[in-house]
């Protein structure tokens, strides 16, 4: 982990550092976190820790057990459906009302997206997280896009999906499919196409951790 700074409070700083190491995939699911080291690697006291964990507790991204402490929650099928069906239900109503919205600026700014991730300068699963903002950003109902941004970064824990065969390859082509129904104005289509996305994104996780000795 890199060396804490910047002018936020040391508690927001650690909170941040170790969300982002949850979605980065370090540390790993189902392993536990140590207060005291956390600490010692942060280069801070184990309050700020300690407020971080507990705040990461309460949004789900760690959970607590009894003689274990903070660890960080092993991915289930069941969360990954469900959590997959209520983001398909959210973002395919915020991209159907954003689409008529879309302009020059804010389609320029989805090809930015696309683009960075063709080269790949920058982390592909951070790029989505983008991406899919970007898409639905122009939605005109603020609650609606908020909620779907949300549901979005609990999806970003699934990111291992992104390693599984030639997947990344499928769902750009699946991107640009998107991305292109949203040019054409065809909202109906860009709905569609998200869902589809979404949950079939969800699916093929679902049976790789289906699968025997996971």
């Amino acid at each position: 982990m890199n060396a804490l700074s910047g002018y936020r409070t040391k508690g927001q700083l650690v909170y941040e550092q170790l969300k982002e190491g949850i979605l980065n995939g370090s540390p790993e699911p189902g392993q536990r976190l140590v207060i005291d080291q956390l600490a010692a690697e942060l280069g801070v006291s184990k309050v700020p820790v300690r407020e971080a964990v507990d705040r990461l507790i309460g949004e789900g991204w760690l959970a607590r057990a009894p003689h274990v402490g903070p660890y960080v929650p092993k991915l289930e099928p069941g969360e990954v459906h469900e959590t997959a069906v209520i983001r398909a239900a959210l973002e395919t109503a915020a991209i159907r009302y954003a689409v008529p919205l879309h302009d020059a600026e804010s389609l320029s700014k989805v090809g930015g997206i696309m683009e960075k991730m063709e080269s790949g300068e920058e982390d592909y699963a951070s790029l989505n997280v983008k991406l899919h903002s970007a898409l639905i950003e122009p939605c005109p109902y603020k609650q609606l896009f908020t909620m779907s941004c949300a549901q979005l970064e609990k999806a970003s824990r699934f990111h291992t999906v992104l390693r599984l065969g030639d997947y990344v390859n499928k769902t750009h082509a699946e991107h640009q499919a998107i991305v292109d129904a949203v040019r054409a104005g065809n909202a109906e289509l860009a709905g569609h196409l998200t869902e589809i996305h979404i949950l079939g994104a969800a699916g093929k996780l679902e049976e790789h951790l289906a699968e025997p000795g996971r």
